[in-house]
C-alpha cells in the first residue's frame, strides 16, 4: 500500500509535546512521527507513475506554514472508535489544495469522495468516545506553529512503513 504524508517541521518542545501524547494514546506512534496524511493508504499498482506525479506536484507547491489551534474528537468512518485530531486554523487551505493536487492523475481512482478531507494530525485513537473527549479536554489550549517543507511517498509492508522518496516542496524537477 502506498501513502503520501508530510512530516511536521516545528520547535523541538512542540514536537516533544505531540510525540508524548501520541506515545500514550496513538497506536501508530511508533510507525511514523507526527504528520499530515495527504494521500491515504491505497493499493496503487503503478508506483513509478505515482512517484513521478508526486515529484511534479511537489515541485510547484510552496512550503506551507501552519498553526495547530485546537483538538477535536472525530468518530472513525470505518471502525467503532474515535480519534483526537489537532487541526490547523492557519495553513489548512494550502494543505487541502496540496491533497487535492496529489489526487489528480494516477491517484484519482483512490480518492474517497464519501469522506471529506480535513487536514489534521492524529494524536490519539480509542474505542471510547468518552475517552477521546477526555484526552482532547486534557490537552487544553493548543498553539503549535510549524511548516511543511517536504512530502514523503512511503509503502506499508507487513505492518511497517518504508520511505520510498521524499521531495522538498518547490524543488524544481531536473
Amino acid at each position: 500500500m502506498l501513502v503520501i504524508f508530510a512530516r511536521l517541521e516545528m520547535a523541538s518542545k512542540d514536537a516533544a509535546w505531540i510525540e508524548e501524547i501520541r506515545r500514550r494514546h496513538d497506536p501508530q506512534a511508533d510507525l511514523v512521527p507526527a504528520h499530515f496524511t495527504l494521500v491515504f493508504p491505497c493499493e496503487a499498482s503503478e508506483r513509478t507513475g505515482v512517484m513521478a506525479h508526486a515529484v511534479a506536484v511537489a515541485s510547484t507547491a510552496p512550503a506551507i506554514d501552519f498553526r495547530l489551534a485546537s483538538a477535536v474528537v472525530v468518530r472513525d468512518a470505518f471502525a467503532p472508535r474515535s480519534h483526537v485530531f489537532l487541526v490547523p486554523d492557519r495553513g489548512a487551505a494550502a494543505i487541502m489544495a496540496l491533497h487535492d493536487r496529489l489526487y489528480d492523475g494516477p491517484l484519482e481512482p483512490f480518492l474517497r469522495r464519501d469522506i471529506p478531507y480535513a487536514p489534521h494530525v492524529t494524536v490519539a485513537a480509542t474505542d471510547s468516545e468518552g475517552d477521546a473527549d477526555a484526552i482532547a479536554q486534557s490537552l487544553g489550549s493548543v498553539d503549535v506553529r510549524g511548516r511543511i517543507e517536504a512530502i514523503t511517498l512511503a509503502s506499508f509492508v507487513d505492518g511497517r512503513l518504508f520511505d520510498l522518496q521524499s521531495r522538498r516542496l518547490g524543488e524544481p524537477v531536473r
